[in-house]
C-alpha cells in the first residue's frame, strides 16, 4: 500500500508529494505530520511567504480537505529592529545583516530540535541556514527570545564555493571564518539583551522538575513516610479542620470520614474505630457499603458489608471493635456510597508508644499515636530568599523545599524554571540530607535526649547510613 500527502505551494504552480513506498517505514499520521511540517524552522520563513497547503490522498475525493499551513508566532515583545540593520567586516569588504529579536510573554519556547521556536532564524536570500544564536546558544538568557537574522551575504558566499554549511548539512560552519565573523556580529549585538535576561532569569521563585522525576521523588516520599510510622513510630496528628485530614480547615464536613485516617495500636488489646457520616449530604435510601483489607490476625465485630443511611444512629457514628494478635500486622478499611469513600488504615504494634532513640530503656515523652498524616506531603523548588539554605523541611506545610537561589541549585535550573534530569544526584543528597534530619529530630525529641546536639548528630548518623543508599537508587533510576 501506497501512503501519499500532497503538499502545495500556490503561486508559482509547484506541488510537492510525499509518497512512502517502503512498508517497513514509519508512517506518521496526517495530524502528525501537519505539525511537524508546520513548526519546522526551515520551512517557517515559506509558510510566512507563501499559501501552503496539506492534503491526504489516502482519504477519498469526497474527504479530502487541504489543511492550510502556516506558523503562528507567539505573543512578544519587540526588543530590537524590526530588521535592525548591522554589519561585519571580512577581508576588508563590509556586509550587511538584518536583525528582529523578540521575546515571548507567558509561554515556554521549544529550545532544541527542528521544531525548536527560541533562536534566530538565519535567513539568506530564500533560504533558511540555522536557527541558533551564536555564542549564546544554549545559554541562560535565551530560553524566551527569538526573531530572525537575515544575511544576504551568506548565499553569495555559497555560490561562491564557500563552505558555510556544516559538513553534516545541519546548520553554518562556525569555523568557516566568514561565518565566525558574521556570528561575532550578531553576538555583540544581542549580548545586552541577553545579559538583561540571565539577570532576571538567575532569580526564579518557582522551577519544576521533569515527571520521570517527580514519580521518582513520590516514591521517595511514600516510602520514608511509611518508614517514618511503621519503623519509627513518628506519628503527626492533623491541623484543624472538619473532614479533611492535614492543616487546612475545609470549612464543610467530608460526607464519609473515620475519626482518624491512621490507628496504632496495642496488640491483644480490643480498640474501637469510629466512621462519621454526615446524614444532611445524603438521602435517606442512600447505602453505605463497606471492605475489609485485614489479616486473619485481626478481627473485626460486627462484620457490616452495607447498611441503609436511615439506619445509621442518629449521631452518624459508626462503630467497630477490632482485636489484633500479631505485631505489625496491618489492615484497612473502607468505605462507599455514591460519589464518596473513605479509608482508614490499622497497625498493630508490640506497644502504644515508642522508645527513646538507642536507649530502649530510657524514659520519653508521651505523643498521640493517632490522627495520623504525612511528615512528608510533598515538594518545592522554591526561592528561599538566600543562598545559604539548600534545602529545608517547612513543618507547617510538611513540604521538602529546594532552594532555587541556592548556587548549587541554581546551576541545574534553566531560565524556563526546569530543573535538568541530569542532576537527580544533587536532589538525592538533599532529600537525605533534610529527610534524616527530620526524622532524627523527631525521634530524638521523644526522649529524655531532646535538645542534645549529639544525641541529634548520632541519629542523623544512623538515618543516612539506613536510608541512605535507597534514596539514591531510586533517584538514580536503580
Amino acid at each position: 500500500m501506497i501512503k501519499q500527502w500532497r503538499w502545495k505551494l500556490w503561486g508559482n504552480g509547484t506541488r510537492v508529494t510525499i509518497v512512502i513506498e517502503n512498508q517497513q517505514a514509519n508512517i506518521p499520521y496526517f495530524r502528525s505530520l501537519a505539525v511537524a511540517v508546520t513548526n519546522n524552522f526551515y520551512i517557517r520563513d515559506i509558510l510566512n511567504r507563501r499559501l501552503v497547503e496539506l492534503s491526504n490522498r489516502n482519504q477519498s475525493r469526497r474527504k479530502q480537505t487541504a489543511l492550510r499551513l502556516s506558523f503562528a508566532e507567539p505573543e512578544s515583545e519587540l526588543l530590537i529592529g524590526t530588521e535592525e540593520p548591522g554589519q561585519f567586516k571580512y577581508k576588508d569588504k563590509k556586509y550587511p545583516f538584518f536583525l528582529t529579536l523578540k521575546k515571548a510573554r507567558d509561554v515556554d519556547l521549544v529550545l532544541k530540535g527542528d521544531e525548536r521556536t527560541n533562536g534566530l532564524l538565519v535567513i539568506s536570500g530564500t533560504a533558511v541556514f540555522d536557527c541558533q544564536f551564536f555564542q549564546y546558544e544554549n545559554q541562560l538568557g535565551t530560553e524566551y527570545l527569538f526573531g530572525t537574522v537575515a544575511c544576504p551575504g551568506l548565499a553569495e558566499m555559497l555560490a561562491e564555493g564557500c563552505p558555510v554549511i556544516s559538513d553534516e548539512r545541519e546548520g553554518l560552519n562556525l569555523k568557516e571564518p566568514f561565518v565566525a565573523a558574521f556570528a561575532d556580529a550578531v553576538s555583540e549585538v544581542i549580548s545586552d539583551v541577553i545579559k538583561r535576561e540571565q539577570i532576571r532569569l538567575s532569580h526564579i521563585d518557582h522551577a519544576k522538575t521533569s515527571r520521570r522525576t517527580q514519580t521518582m521523588i513520590e516514591k521517595i516520599l511514600q516510602r520514608m513516610n511509611k518508614i517514618a510510622v511503621e519503623e519509627l513510630g513518628i506519628i503527626l496528628p492533623p491541623g484543624p479542620g472538619s473532614g479533611k485530614y492535614g492543616p487546612y480547615n475545609t470549612s464543610r464536613p467530608a460526607v464519609l470520614r473515620f475519626s482518624t485516617p491512621f490507628y496504632f495500636r496495642q496488640v491483644d488489646h480490643s480498640f474501637q474505630v469510629t466512621m462519621i457520616v454526615d446524614k444532611t449530604q445524603l438521602l435517606e435510601q442512600d447505602l453505605l457499603s463497606f471492605s475489609y483489607d485485614l489479616p486473619e490476625s485481626m478481627t473485626i465485630e460486627p462484620p457490616v458489608e452495607d447498611i441503609a443511611v436511615a439506619n445509621l444512629p442518629k449521631d452518624g457514628r459508626l462503630r467497630w471493635t477490632l482485636t489484633g494478635v500479631e505485631i505489625g500486622a496491618k489492615g484497612r478499611i473502607g468505605a462507599a456510597c455514591g460519589p464518596y469513600s473513605a479509608s482508614c488504615e490499622v497497625v498493630i504494634a508490640a506497644q502504644a508508644s515508642g522508645k527513646g532513640y538507642g536507649h530502649p530503656s530510657g524514659k520519653h515523652t508521651e505523643w498521640n499515636m493517632d490522627n495520623s498524616t504525612d511528615l512528608f506531603r510533598g515538594y518545592e523548588l522554591r526561592n528561599l530568599s538566600n543562598d545559604m539554605d539548600r534545602a529545608v523541611y517547612s513543618p507547617d506545610e510538611r513540604l521538602i523545599l529546594i532552594n532555587t537561589e541556592a548556587p548549587t541549585v541554581r546551576l541545574y535550573v534553566n531560565g524556563q524554571g526546569h530543573f535538568k534530569d541530569g542532576a537527580r544526584l544533587l536532589l538525592a543528597e538533599l532529600f537525605l540530607d533534610v529527610i534524616s534530619d527530620e526524622l532524627a529530630r523527631r525521634y530524638v525529641d521523644r526522649t529524655t535526649h531532646k535538645g542534645e546536639s549529639e544525641a541529634y548528630r548520632q541519629a542523623k548518623q544512623d538515618m543516612i547510613r539506613r536510608y541512605g543508599v535507597e534514596i539514591h537508587s531510586v533517584l538514580m533510576g536503580e
